[in-house]
C-alpha cells in the first residue's frame, strides 16, 4: 500500500519476496515509451527495473534492456494505466498496470 511506499528502503521492509516492477516514464502524455538502451533515458523513453524484495538481504534490481511501456491514461494526482512488453536479461515480461496515485511514494 501507499503507506508502505512512503519511507525510504521500502524494498527491504515490505513482504519478503514481493515482485516489484518499477516503470519510470520520461513524459506524461499517452503513447509508447521505448525502454532506453543506456542508463540515461531521455524524453519519450522509459527506464524499467524488476526487483524481488528481501527482508534478509539487499534486494537486487534487474533492468529491462528492450521493449516498451504504453501509457494509456494519466491524470495529475490520479491513477495511471497502460501495458508493458519488456525484454529482461533472462526472458520477457508482458502485462498491464493500473497504478494508484501515491503522493508520498519514494524510491527504495
Amino acid at each position: 500500500g501507499c503507506d508502505e511506499l512512503s519511507r525510504l528502503g521500502w524494498d527491504e521492509r515490505i513482504a519478503d519476496r514481493t515482485h516489484a516492477l518499477d516503470l519510470k516514464l520520461i513524459g506524461k502524455t499517452t503513447g509508447d515509451y521505448p525502454v532506453a538502451t543506456d542508463a540515461l533515458p531521455s524524453a519519450g523513453q522509459s527506464d524499467v527495473n524488476y526487483t524481488l524484495t528481501s527482508t534478509t538481504a539487499t534486494p537486487v534490481e534487474i533492468s529491462a534492456n528492450g521493449g516498451s511501456v504504453r501509457l494509456m491514461a494519466y491524470g495529475a494526482g490520479a491513477n495511471a494505466s497502460g501495458e508493458f512488453d519488456l525484454v529482461l536479461p533472462g526472458g520477457t515480461l508482458k502485462g498491464t498496470f493500473d497504478a494508484a496515485w501515491c503522493a508520498e511514494g519514494r524510491e527504495p
